[in-house]
């Protein structure tokens, strides 16, 4: 919209932006607490949402990267480093 904001609110909304993940993990921390972990159940949704997140997702990802590295597809560079570098520290744990 073009609307100026001044500086202390913006300022403001953002020391407000940055406690919102702190505040959300002592919340949990509390009702965790309050109601036990033997109290908490996974139901089957949220149990293929961890899966989707956890363990399909970083597969999926790995895959996409090699089948574009095999097909000629250049990452950016500083992504590129980082994965050689990965790679050839797991080369030098095997000798």
């Amino acid at each position: 919209m073009g609307i100026p904001v001044p500086n202390f609110i913006g300022q403001t909304l953002s020391y407000i932006g940055s406690l919102v993940t702190p505040l959300s993990l002592i919340y949990i921390g509390i009702v965790l607490y309050d109601d036990g972990l033997n109290n908490f159940h996974f139901e089957r949704d949220s149990i293929l949402a961890l899966l989707g997140r956890f363990v399909v997702s970083p597969l999926v990802l790995i895959l996409l990267i090699k089948v574009g590295m095999n097909a000629g597809v250049q990452l950016p560079r500083d992504v590129c480093g980082s994965i050689r570098n990965a790679n050839a520290g797991r080369a030098a744990d095997f000798g």
